[in-house]
């Protein structure tokens, strides 16, 4: 775990919870994913891991700005999350925040330097495609 030390308990019963989430995600029950996520951040609002799940399930459930609002608490929370910054961007593509959506895959490129270079190229094509809406 990325936070602060943990009370004695506390870890296996956030970790339980979020694997509950994941398990209902796989399971395209989304709704009880998002209140098992819920329910890990209220017992360990410093970790990123089940915002940024949350925001996934939010967004399967086409919640957008909650999805938005997840991811950037993750970030907040860790600001080397790469995915957290992919995903946000389009979840900020779907809000036609283009701007924004071009921030987070220029974060992206740079948080995850080195690692992720098997997606720099559609990264890039997705940043062309974004800055050519806005030229339009």
């Amino acid at each position: 775990m990325t936070g602060p030390a943990w009370p004695q308990g506390d870890q296996p019963a956030f970790q339980g919870l979020l694997n509950r989430g994941l398990a209902r995600y796989e399971q395209h029950d989304y709704v009880r994913a998002i209140q098992h996520f819920t329910a890990a951040i209220q017992l360990a609002p410093h970790e990123p891991d089940p915002y940024f799940h949350r925001a996934n399930a939010y967004r399967q459930l086409n919640k957008i700005d909650a999805a938005i609002a997840d991811y950037g608490a993750a970030i907040r929370r860790d600001p080397s999350f790469a995915m957290a910054y992919y995903n946000r961007a389009m979840a900020r593509k779907l809000n036609s925040d283009y701007l924004g959506a071009i921030a987070d895959l220029e974060m992206y490129l740079r948080v995850c330097s080195g690692i992720c270079e098997e997606d720099r190229a559609e990264v890039e094509q997705s940043l062309r495609d974004l800055r050519r809406i806005l030229r339009r």
